[in-house]
């Protein structure tokens, strides 16, 4: 019986050292758990705020700095298309004054040309600032 009795008492501190184990072990793996999340979260932050960092760039740009160089946004080169579209409207405006106040026949064909000239001009400075302005709407 004294050895029946032993051997019960063997196998419940055996089982006891089996659950107290799983036990250890269950808490390692909710460890683990708990750090890669932590981990994967702070990846997607990093990631998301890069991709919002890179967005804005785009968008808006970005100034020179020692580390980094300038980065023209969008909304510059809208602007710098619209004052371009202003420009070639400005140029054809003087070509049309000019052939309006010529006196000299002979000068009339080479005026009509710098007409033609500033409306292709125009034409094309137009093209490029409606490009500018879908690619500023398609980031905004």
């Amino acid at each position: 019986m004294n050895d029946a009795k032993a051997a019960r008492d063997t196998a419940d501190d055996e089982l006891a050292a089996q659950l107290t184990k799983k036990e250890t072990e269950a808490d390692k793996i909710a460890g683990a758990q708990t750090t890669y999340d932590e981990k994967v979260a702070e990846k997607t932050e990093a990631r998301d705020i890069k991709i919002l960092d890179d967005a804005a760039n785009a968008l808006y740009g970005r100034e020179e700095t020692a580390a980094e160089p300038a980065i023209v946004g969008v909304e510059q080169k809208v602007r710098n298309a619209e004052k371009q579209f202003n420009e070639a409207h400005v140029e054809l405006s003087q070509a049309e004054e000019a052939l309006f106040n010529n006196q000299d026949p002979q000068s009339v064909h080479e005026l009509i040309q710098a007409i033609r000239d500033a409306q292709n001009k125009v034409d094309t400075k137009e093209n490029a600032m409606i490009r500018a302005q879908e690619h500023f709407h398609l980031l905004e």
